[in-house]
């Protein structure tokens, strides 16, 4: 959603404080925002929209992305620039800045922008539409450095393509899905004459073919325990990680959790899942009671908003947190605990949720209900979790039969 500018400036200055970037840092981002703010003024633009920054980025830096020596100064200006935009657009801060210009450029920008805008329209959220674009440009870019048009994508494009774009089995079944999509839509649309979608092959690719990434019940000890409940922020992040934790929360579902979401007098907690949309009831732990009880006497901004979670400092400036938020958080205690290899593993609150699973199976919890308290669907949702209980797996191994091939002698075991 495009904003105003300077009602974008102050939410990104709150949104920096929240997310605990350092004091220097912060500093260079509110000056050159301050300059972005004087150049809309002087150009005539109230919103900080895609097309302003592509044209700030042209007159100011002369760059719309990262350049192989490209001076300090600029680079601060460029990431200045890009993170008033991903902000405005989707409520988050881009990961970095692009080294690649993502601007598609042809005949074939123009379908393509067209199917953006159908996309969005249908209330998709804005990872989504961004996951879309970033498929779309590829495509863009395949297309132009050949001289195809739109209308002319056939099987042989449609397998070409693949080939070149999508190099692992993951993203040939992500880029195939998309795919199929755009060329069914654009036949709908008269763009293309023919149902190309039909080209577009099937796989049995399985999404949870990997296993996840989890932590021990010490190493999640040692992260809480690395916590410092002495501050106002310490006292979040230890309930943040006891929800992730001892429930297996997802970053959406804590962020979206409000205080009447607690019954102190059943001792429930009652949790609206972001992902499903399921309503769980999960009995309030002592621990995270406590834990809640003390955030919200000694950390929590004393203001009306209904979410529990909310950004550290003064009532007036405080705002619910967001996923990004919950990820750090979860992180920066990894680090402060030490845990070995936690940067080679997945760190956010998904991991944390996957640890409680396997918790859950080595105390013998049946799947029924380790996936009641996770919220999923079926009992198929939790089984991915099983690969991850060892010693489960070991108490059902067989013994090797006995050999009496005459090609290796004597039986043997």
């Amino acid at each position: 959603m495009t904003k105003e500018i300077k009602t974008l400036i102050e939410e990104c200055s709150a949104a920096l404080v929240e997310r605990e970037y350092g004091f220097c840092y912060s500093r260079k981002l509110a000056r050159e925002w301050d300059r972005i703010a004087d150049w809309c003024d002087s150009n005539g633009i109230a919103m900080f929209n895609e097309a302003a920054c592509l044209r700030y980025c042209d007159e100011a830096i002369g760059s719309r992305v990262i350049r192989d020596g490209m001076p300090e100064d600029e680079r601060i200006r460029l990431r200045a620039a890009r993170m008033l935009l991903s902000f405005g657009e989707g409520g988050e801060f881009e990961f970095r800045s692009p080294r690649v210009d993502h601007t598609m450029r042809g005949e074939s920008a123009v379908a393509f922008g067209a199917y953006l805008d159908h996309e969005a329209s249908r209330g998709l959220s804005p990872k989504t539409i961004g996951n879309k674009r970033w498929f779309l440009w590829k495509l863009n870019a395949y297309l132009e450095e050949r001289g195809i048009a739109v209308r002319d994508v056939g099987a042989d494009e449609v397998e070409g393509f693949l080939n070149e774009a999508a190099k692992t089995p993951a993203s040939r079944h992500n880029a195939s899905q998309h795919l199929r999509h755009l060329l069914r839509w654009l036949f709908d649309e008269g763009v293309i004459g023919r149902d190309v979608a039909a080209c577009v092959p099937h796989d049995a690719y399985r999404r949870r073919s990997e296993l996840p990434a989890t932590y021990t019940g010490d190493e999640i000890a040692s992260v809480l325990a690395a916590v410092d409940r002495s501050s106002a922020t310490g006292r979040r992040d230890y309930v943040v990680i006891l929800l992730a934790a001892e429930y297996g929360l997802r970053s959406g579902d804590i962020v979206s959790l409000e205080l009447g979401d607690i019954d102190w007098e059943r001792n429930v907690i009652t949790v609206r899942q972001s992902k499903t949309k399921a309503v769980v009831e999960l009995p309030l732990l002592a621990c995270v009671g406590n834990a809640i009880i003390d955030y919200v006497r000694h950390g929590r901004p004393d203001c009306g908003l209904p979410q529990l979670v909310l950004s550290a400092g003064r009532p007036a400036t405080a705002r619910p947190i967001t996923s990004p938020t919950v990820h750090s958080i979860v992180s920066k205690h990894l680090a402060r605990a030490r845990v070995d290899g936690w940067e080679r593993k997945k760190h956010g609150a998904h991991s944390l949720r996957h640890s409680l699973a396997v918790r859950m199976l080595g105390t013998g919890a049946p799947l029924p209900a380790i996936s009641e308290v996770l919220g999923h669907q079926d009992t198929d949702q939790t089984a991915g979790y099983l690969g991850l209980d060892a010693a489960s797996l070991v108490a059902c191994a067989l013994p090797a039969p006995r050999m009496r091939s005459p090609h290796y002698g004597e039986a043997t075991s």
